[in-house]
This record gives C-alpha cells, sequence and structure tokens, in this order.
C-alpha cells in the first residue's frame, strides 16, 4: 500500500496455470487495486504478469513509494532473480515497467524488496546476500 492508502498491490507467487493435462506453479503475478476518491472503494486496476519466464515466483515480495512499484522475482531465470521496478503518473492508474535488474548465478535476487524510509533506495534480498540499488 502507498502512503495515502490509494493504491494496495497484492502478490500472488505461485498462481497455478493450466496445460491442459495438469495445474503447474506459474509465473506469478502483482494485482493492483485503487481506491475510488468518490467512493472510498477499491477495485481491482491491473493485474501485472512478468514479461516470460515459468516458475519466476514474480510477486514474492512488493512494495509500493507514492508512484514506484518494486517486484521480486527470485527464481527468474532458475535462479538468478530479477527486480522489476514500475512507475506510473500520479494521474494514471497503470504503472509502467521502467527497469529489471537482473542478479547473479545462485543469487534468487529478489526475495525480498523493499524501499527505504526515505524513499531514496530500493533494498532488494538474495539468498546471499542484501544489495542496495
Amino acid at each position: 500500500m502507498n502512503d495515502n492508502a490509494t493504491i494496495i498491490c497484492v502478490g500472488n507467487p505461485d498462481n497455478l496455470r493450466q496445460t491442459g493435462y495438469e495445474d503447474i506453479t506459474g509465473d506469478g503475478s502483482i494485482n493492483t487495486f485503487i481506491v475510488d476518491s468518490i467512493s472510498g472503494n477499491y477495485s481491482q486496476s491491473f493485474n501485472y504478469r512478468p514479461q516470460s519466464n515459468t516458475s519466476a515466483k514474480f510477486g514474492q515480495s512488493v512494495d509500493v513509494l507514492e508512484n514506484t512499484m518494486v517486484v521480486g522475482a527470485p527464481e527468474s531465470e532458475t535462479d538468478y532473480g530479477h527486480v522489476y521496478l514500475y512507475n506510473k503518473e500520479p494521474s494514471e492508474t497503470l504503472f509502467q515497467n521502467t527497469q529489471i535488474l537482473r542478479g547473479a548465478s545462485g543469487d534468487n535476487f529478489g526475495n525480498t524488496v523493499a524501499f527505504s524510509r526515505d524513499g531514496v533506495m530500493v533494498v532488494c534480498n538474495s539468498t546471499r546476500k542484501w544489495k542496495s540499488l
């Protein structure tokens, strides 16, 4: 949830996808909900998915600060991991992917993501170490 509670982002890293024969772990997704300024109710705005990668665990962690969203996908490229950065204009409801950061082999980069308290930095955890961006 962003600071003024107008956006809620919910990660679903283990969503299933149908193969026709069985359900297998999917890529993951983020669902965003935007508050209606008149009624105060939230409605689903959009469902975000990784660009491509099965079992990426996209949405393992997510954080929002004002108009910026950061999403972790620690199993992208098997065990490298990615961190996705999204931005949006204040008047818009959709975030646009602006940058994808990639970890090293075995990092599971993006296991945990968060903005620093002052919003100056995004902190990303891998299974091996913490990185500041």
